[in-house]
């Protein structure tokens, strides 16, 4: 009996232990699961994004000098001296002054020829008489010309001029009056510009590019320019090559990497873009330190409980003077942990918050889980437990995703897209999205001419949100909340001042700590994790603005003030004025306008676009229809009605428009109505340009 007795405290032990440490271990393994997929779908856009650019990048550098070549072989002294078929004229002296201008045009190339409609080279710049006269019909630029009897880029080859340098040839047919080729004008433009080219483009994105020709032979690569002729057997590549864009994971010297792949339009050539993939997840790496860490602090805390509970246990079955001195032992335990837990409160307070916070939620869902699974419930019940199930799930992700931003903005990782924006508008927007409240109603006091200010609207929304829902929460009580801002200095200072709890003035000074919650019985059962002031502290720094919280104590309510900077003058100043909400959709369309020599002014919503329109003479807008407050077609009525039909205007939305709404926007004077899709960005800008030039004839 004395046997069974001893052994019944050992398995609650040992149950206990696994129903404390189970759902630590669980936590520790979703919470990075769920960061893992979430920055590797981040760096997955970034690396979709960064190929279309650099497709798009590539094909307009390529075909600037495809439509040089193009119209240098329309000039009458070349098609002249080719006429009458008579090889001597490609000689004369009125013949160099255009190659030698022609290879002079671009540091990348190499050398500019005319060959007779049989391939032979007749003229070389810079004069070369080894290759004058050779038959170059095995080249693919021949083929391609008389295939085609049009200008041709050619795949990666190596010349036979000194030095055998690796060039691509852009070559273009010298046509006569009945359209027959009479001869050929061909400039090699060499590897190693096209290299420089795609540098640039990828040093200033952070991510490492490699080109190839339509044979798959690599032009441009990570690092220098290539010094022989290499062929990829990258299936992404031979995907590109077909047409098809991908992403996919490989290897390469032990190293893990994602790499995107699009082909190059016109020319048939393909970019691909990669990052290593300890790169893509390195915060997580940082998250998933800190989660072992606090899991492990955890467990060991939990052990020493049970540690101490079976020791207690068994010392109850002692006889009465052996109790007595196991308790005095006891005793000293407890004062020795007592000095241990004085010395780490701070890491104590740190633990607790997080193993509540975080195992709370988890339990609520393994135990509905378990229900659902081996009981059987009517539909009614089951849809109650789904909904706390979610809630929870919720309240999980809500944590973990506070986690994330927080650790983000700590490593730097978390970059803004600042532009010129209307604060008034979007502090309506975030009071309108608080909701509705009797007790606690929000009222905004803001003069109409508060000026623009340079910001990222989805981190301030974020801002606003999480000061709102605080002045809420802690008004239990209920009370006006007032909104006011105004300029100060060279910053708008914003204010939200409720009327609740208030904050004691010995704590204030920690308010925007990681984790810390004033402590008393008023705010006990008021929800929250301590992570959300700590986020807004730093995206206001990061704004280059600064934060603080004021209260006149307990019961006399808070107030929290933020400065934001005013726009720059030059931030609102473009030739087109970009109307779009989606920040990477954007930059792409700035891209793409800057490849036709146009520079353009961001507004992320239609209420600063009226600002900035009124403060810029803007020569075209591209404008999406689906905003976040004022909508694409409330703005173009408002667009009109100040500046009449002529300012060209392109629609680009995700929405889809029967034939009628295209029509109904046709008549206002819209240039087209594009569909927010891969090449709509360029087809944008093209006709912008196109109808700002038909503008000035």
């Amino acid at each position: 009996m004395i046997g069974a007795g001893a052994q019944r405290p050992s398995m609650m032990l040992a149950v206990f232990a696994v129903l404390t440490l189970a759902p630590l271990l669980a936590l520790a393994y979703f919470s990075i699961q769920i960061a893992s997929r979430s920055a590797t779908s981040a760096a997955r856009s970034r690396l979709v994004a960064t190929t279309s650019v650099g497709a798009a990048y590539v094909q307009q550098q390529i075909a600037g000098l495809a439509n040089v070549v193009r119209l240098e072989a329309r000039q009458p002294a070349l098609i002249d001296a080719a006429a009458d078929g008579n090889y001597s004229n490609y000689r004369l002296a009125e013949m160099f002054p255009p190659l030698t201008d022609l290879q002079q045009a671009s540091p990348g190339i190499q050398f500019a020829a005319i060959s007779d409609p049989t391939s032979r080279q007749r003229i070389v710049v810079p004069e070369s008489p080894t290759i004058l006269g050779v038959d170059f019909t095995y080249r693919d630029w021949y083929v391609g010309v008389i295939r085609t009897h049009a200008t041709y880029v050619s795949e990666a080859y190596r010349t036979d001029l000194p030095g055998n340098p690796l060039v691509v040839a852009v070559a273009s047919p010298i046509l006569g009056a009945s359209g027959q080729t009479l001869a050929i004008l061909l400039v090699g433009y060499r590897l190693d510009g096209i290299q420089a080219l795609v540098s640039r483009l990828a040093t200033s994105q952070g991510i490492a590019l490699t080109v190839t020709d339509q044979a798959g032979t690599v032009v441009a690569r990570p690092g220098d320019a290539p010094v022989a002729l290499v062929s990829t057997n990258d299936p992404g590549v031979a995907a590109a090559l077909g047409g098809q864009s991908s992403i996919l994971q490989v290897s390469g010297g032990n190293v893990a990497y994602l790499r995107a792949y699009a082909p190059v339009a016109d020319i048939g050539w393909t970019i691909s873009a990669s990052i290593p993939l300890s790169a893509a997840l390195a915060g997580v790496y940082q998250l998933q330190g800190f989660v072992w860490v606090v899991t492990a602090l955890l467990a060991l805390i939990s052990i020493a409980g049970l540690v101490w509970l079976g020791r207690l246990l068994r010392q109850r079955r002692l006889d009465a003077a052996a109790l007595a001195t196991s308790e005095s032992v006891a005793m000293k335990a407890r004062v020795t942990a007592g000095g241990v837990v004085a010395l780490n409160r701070a890491k104590d307070e740190l633990m607790s918050t997080v193993s509540h916070e975080l195992r709370t939620p988890l339990a609520s869902l393994v135990g509905f889980t378990e229900l659902l699974v081996t009981r059987r419930y009517p539909q009614a019940e089951q849809k109650q437990y789904l909904t706390t199930m979610l809630e929870e799930g919720r309240r999980l992700t809500s944590l973990i995703n506070d986690f994330l931003d927080l650790k983000r903005m700590e490593s730097g990782k978390s970059p803004l897209v600042l532009a010129p924006l209307d604060l008034k508008a979007l502090i309506v927007r975030a009071v309108a999205a608080s909701g509705p409240s009797e007790t606690t109603p929000i009222v905004v006091d803001i003069s109409q001419e508060l000026p623009l200010v340079r910001a990222d609207a989805d981190t301030i929304t974020q801002v606003l949100s999480n000061v709102l829902s605080n002045a809420r929460k802690y008004s239990p009580a209920g009370g006006a909340i007032g909104v006011k801002a105004r300029v100060v200095d060279n910053s708008v200072e914003v204010t939200i001042q409720d009327s609740g709890l208030g904050i004691p003035p010995e704590v204030r000074h920690r308010l925007f700590e990681t984790f810390f919650r004033v402590d008393n019985s008023d705010r006990r059962q008021i929800s929250g994790t301590g992570l959300g002031l700590a986020i807004c502290k730093r995206i206001i720094q990061s704004h280059g603005g600064t934060v603080s919280i004021d209260s006149a104590g307990l019961g006399m309510g808070s107030c929290v003030t933020f400065t934001l900077p005013i726009a720059r003058e030059g931030a609102k100043s473009g030739d087109v004025l970009l109307v779009e909400d989606d920040a990477g959709f954007a930059q792409l369309l700035e891209a793409e306008l800057a490849t036709q020599g146009l520079s353009a002014v961001w507004a992320a919503d239609a209420e600063t676009a009226e600002r900035i329109m009124e403060q810029m003479d803007a020569r075209a807008v591209v404008l999406d229809l689906i905003l976040p407050g004022k909508q694409g077609p409330e703005f173009l009525t408002w667009l009109r009605r100040g500046r009449g039909t002529g300012l060209p205007v392109v629609v680009v939305t995700v929405k889809s428009l029967s034939t009628k709404e295209i029509q109904a926007f046709q008549q206002v004077g819209v240039e087209a109505v594009l569909g927010k899709q891969h090449g709509g960005a360029k087809k944008a800008a093209d006709l912008i340009a196109q109808a700002l030039a038909a503008a000035v004839k």
